[in-house]
């Protein structure tokens, strides 16, 4: 899915009419899961001067900029950011986290060459299995019948 779809998506499933003040962040966590990635070309392509096929064949697939694109990917950290804005009573950002899960969600289904560690990287934190059964599903339909 393409970045653009990813925000549809988002405001059909999570935007209110009821909460039109909602809308931004849920367009803005659809979009910011793509972001790292934008940042990686701009600099590959307009400060390095990286050519395009080392950039699709080789910077892509460098370590760190997986982890940079993982960090923004993680159903694990998107949760932690869920739990977080719920428990500081920060419905916004709760909506931000919950759009990004959203996104990272769709992108399981459908990214199979270019997956990312929706899951977190074992080589940079805990996280290194996660049961789907009861977590950010979950998290999610609780989070919308609370509203």
């Amino acid at each position: 899915m393409n970045t653009p779809g990813h925000a549809i998506v988002n405001l059909l499933v999570l935007g209110r009419r009821d909460r039109r003040s909602l809308f931004a962040p849920v367009a803005f966590g659809a979009l910011l899961p793509d972001l790292p990635m934008f940042v990686f070309y701009a600099y590959e392509k307009s400060w390095l001067k990286t050519p395009e096929r080392v950039i699709r064949s080789e910077a892509y697939y460098d370590s760190g900029w997986q982890a940079f694109f993982d960090v923004f990917n993680s159903l694990p950290l998107l949760a932690l950011g869920v739990l977080v804005a719920r428990q500081l009573a920060r419905p916004h950002a709760a909506v931000l986290f919950l759009s990004m899960m959203l996104h990272t969600v769709c992108d399981l289904a459908l990214h199979r060459e270019d997956a990312h560690q929706h899951f977190f990287h074992s080589r940079i934190g805990a996280f290194k299995v996660l049961s789907l059964t009861g977590t950010p599903a979950t998290m999610a339909v609780s989070f919308l019948r609370s509203r």
